[in-house]
């Protein structure tokens, strides 16, 4: 069996906000919600191909990124004076546990969609000796002014390609090259690449994978953002209670003296969750994604389930907004791990705490529930997509 290749990515974050008049280092300025580098950890932490983060920051932004990295996967190293410097010092952290793939990223772009990522990977596999880059082919009329305000030379646009990010390599490839560049410095990696004699493709990307350099970027971004239409899904799950030792409810494991049964393990809590998450884009149900006739799927943790219909919302550039959740119990009591609940359900949808409500009632001794033969909850999931 052949072994599943692994890919890292590697994001550039050491810019300044010089040109931005900002105060604060540009990967940290708050936009459209969250501060500018986390849209891209976001994006690549919810990609399935990429299975390491990489962040190259400067060594007085460490506070600040531990703050927004917080409840990501993402690794850190300090950069260097130029950005060819800083990702070659990230190769090189990358190096102690080498991918067999890495894509290299500006924390400036934080527009990239999944979608462009994910092709960018399948055309990378097929591509080993090449490096491949996101672009923009050039569709306007470029002029080079020389000295005279009256010399000007037409630039033929044939050929030319306005390059993006990522840009993804193989990665004993890329970094050997690093390692042998000379004193000239490259603005991106390709042109790096390429000076070494690597081969390079171009993929065309969407047209809005633009970089945060000046203010108004930062006012477009924010408008693109601001238009979100929301959807609102239901979702309903029902386990029967067993002799047993515990049980998990909202990925949380609850001592007790029964437990949950059924196919997975049983979290009827992250059951309903999912059904109302996959109802906001029109996905199906769980039994749709993770048939219970599957064997992959027994006693599987239902976490897995959640991180499917957050894909499937990311794909339709959806953002959660908030979800309310409703368990009904007879036992055993939810209030004491009501709180966890709510805090590992933030964690996993990558939202505020409060954004989470989590409550439980009893069915007041009727039908099953009131017996004590099984546990119910309902969910409703507010999405946000992009409009």
């Amino acid at each position: 069996m052949q072994q599943k290749s692994t890919i890292a990515a590697l994001i550039v974050a050491g810019g300044s906000s010089e040109r931005l008049g900002a105060k604060i280092a540009k990967p940290y300025i708050p936009i459209a919600g969250k501060p500018l580098l986390r849209w891209s950890l976001d994006l690549f932490g919810i990609c399935p191909s990429v299975d390491s983060i990489m962040v190259a920051i400067r060594e007085d932004d460490l506070e600040e990124f531990r703050k927004v990295a917080a409840g990501t996967k993402a690794q850190y190293c300090i950069g260097g004076a130029t950005r060819q410097e800083s990702v070659r010092l990230g190769l090189e952290a990358l190096a102690k546990n080498a991918p067999d793939y890495v894509l290299i990223h500006d924390a400036a772009r934080p527009n990239v969609q999944q979608a462009d990522v994910e092709k960018l990977i399948t055309q990378l596999k097929s591509e080993r000796n090449y490096g491949v880059s996101l672009a923009r082919k050039v569709t306007d009329t470029i002029h080079r002014q020389n000295n005279a305000v009256s010399e000007l030379e037409a630039v033929e646009r044939q050929g030319l390609w306005a390059a993006e990010t990522p840009q993804g390599f193989s990665f004993d490839l890329i970094l050997e090259a690093h390692r042998n560049a000379g004193p000239e410095q490259f603005t991106d990696d390709i042109g790096l690449a390429g000076s070494s004699g690597m081969g390079i493709k171009f993929m065309e990307s969407r047209s809005d994978n633009f970089k945060i350099t000046y203010s108004y970027d930062l006012e477009r971004f924010e408008a693109m953002h601001n238009k979100f239409i929301p959807r609102t899904g239901y979702g309903y799950d029902v386990h029967p209670l067993i002799s047993g030792k515990g049980m998990m409810l909202g990925g949380i494991r609850i001592m007790h003296d029964k437990s949950l049964q059924g196919h997975s393990d049983a979290d009827v809590v992250l059951h309903a969750l999912t059904d109302a998450l996959l109802g906001t884009c029109g996905a199906g149900d769980i039994g749709t994604h993770f048939p219970p006739s599957d064997d992959q799927w027994k006693n599987a943790a239902s976490e897995i389930f959640i991180k499917k219909a957050l894909e499937l919302v990311a794909e339709k550039n959806g953002s959660v907004g908030n979800v309310d959740i409703t368990i009904l119990a007879e036992e055993p009591k939810i209030a004491p791990y009501r709180i966890m609940m709510q805090n590992n359900i933030a964690k996993m949808l990558g939202i505020a705490n409060d954004n989470v409500n989590i409550k439980a009632t009893t069915n007041e001794k009727m039908g099953f529930i009131g017996r004590g033969e099984g546990i119910a909850a309902h969910a409703v999931a507010t999405v946000l997509y992009k409009g």
